[in-house]
């Protein structure tokens, strides 16, 4: 009896150190949640990520971003497969300053292998187009891969372009 007596007293004894440490690895546990759930933004932990904080200020920010964004947008309509004939006197090209523009266009087309303009529209109001439009040079029969520069213009400026590549030919 006395291997029953030795076994019994060291049970439990066994059974407090467990329940201590159970309850120790419980409130470690709801520490870290506590402060794990009430950190503040500021001491986030930066991952290399990007974070930002819904204010006022960087809603209003966000808004004169779209806003701008908006603004310098340029849409643009216009013909595919241009072809000039009589050496550029008469084409069946077509250039749309979009209903969605901001601003009146102005287009300039230039040749690619020399940077030389063929081309400069009038300023083309928002909504309007310019059609069959001529080169401003004659060209001989052939392809030729040119620049097409999309203007805003302001106040006679042109306050941001845009730079799209076509080729057109020439009979």
């Amino acid at each position: 009896m006395s291997t029953n007596t030795d076994t019994a007293p060291n049970a439990n004894k066994k059974k407090p150190i467990i329940i201590v440490g159970l309850v120790v690895v419980v409130i470690l546990i709801a520490v870290a949640c506590y402060l794990f759930l009430n950190k503040e933004p500021e001491e986030a932990d930066n991952d290399g990520g990007n974070a930002m904080i819904i204010t006022e200020d960087t809603k209003n920010a966000a808004a004169d971003i779209n806003d701008k964004v908006k603004k310098g947008m340029i849409d643009v309509k216009m013909t595919q497969n241009w072809v000039f004939e009589d050496g550029g006197k008469s084409s069946n090209a077509y250039l749309a300053n979009s209903e969605r523009n901001s601003y009146d266009l102005r287009f300039e087309i230039t040749l690619d292998d020399t940077g030389e303009v063929i081309m400069e529209s009038p300023d083309v109001p928002i909504g309007s187009c310019i059609e069959n439009f001529p080169l401003s040079v004659t060209l001989d029969p052939g392809e030729y891969n040119v620049v097409i520069a999309h203007q805003q213009v302001e106040n006679d400026e042109i306050i941001n372009t845009v730079r799209t590549t076509a080729v057109i030919t020439v009979q």
